[in-house]
């Protein structure tokens, strides 16, 4: 498991120079937007605009603040709520717009790209203690608020901190989290091989 403080990454343009994102992980290791198998980012959303075009590829996205408006496929634009996953189409256009209630800096997302036919996957938050089986890919996890315990398999627990993340690649063992200071959040990003067919 490799722990890494997400802004010490280096910040790096979107495809369609509108924003800037900070890469994870991602399969090759060093893999951009048109070549990797999946990619883990945290981007800050700072204005309205379009999203960069990724065909055959597979988006999941989840706020991690709120006043986030997405327009998927040329649809009028509707809220997402923080923390809340949504999936589409990294190939078709899709629009972003800041409400109100924003945040001054902006609304951070963490991302997760799947190129299609090679990578499924999923995104999802966790308020309290849980326990996610690896799979045979990746698991990547980052600590949005507060701070938890983590502990893969039998080893000792390991802090994690608002601000990190973690990624563990190619292992079958269990992954367990519990928060140790109050209103902590934790997002994980899920990567399995797609299924033959």
């Amino acid at each position: 498991m490799d722990l890494l403080r997400v802004d010490r990454l280096p910040a790096m343009p979107w495809k369609n120079g509108g924003g800037t994102t900070r890469r994870i992980a991602a399969s090759p290791p060093d893999a951009d937007f048109d070549v990797a198998d999946w990619r883990v980012d945290l981007s800050d959303i700072t204005r309205p605009g379009p999203f960069s075009h990724l065909a055959g590829v597979d988006r999941l996205l989840m706020p991690l603040a709120t006043g986030l408006r997405l327009g998927l496929d040329g649809g009028a634009l509707q809220p997402v709520g923080i923390f809340q996953s949504i999936a589409f189409d990294g190939g078709a256009p899709v629009v972003c717009d800041l409400a109100a209630e924003a945040p001054a800096a902006g609304v951070p997302a963490f991302n997760l790209l799947l190129r299609r036919g090679r990578c499924v996957g999923r995104l999802q938050a966790f308020g309290g203690p849980g326990r996610l089986q690896v799979s045979a890919v990746a698991i990547v996890l980052y600590a949005a608020r507060g701070g938890f315990n983590l502990v893969l398999g039998g080893e000792r627990p390991r802090a994690f901190d608002a601000g990190h993340a973690a990624v563990v690649r190619d292992t079958v063992l269990p992954l367990a989290f519990e928060p140790y200071r109050p209103w902590s959040m934790l997002v994980a990003a899920s990567v399995h091989t797609a299924p033959a067919g």
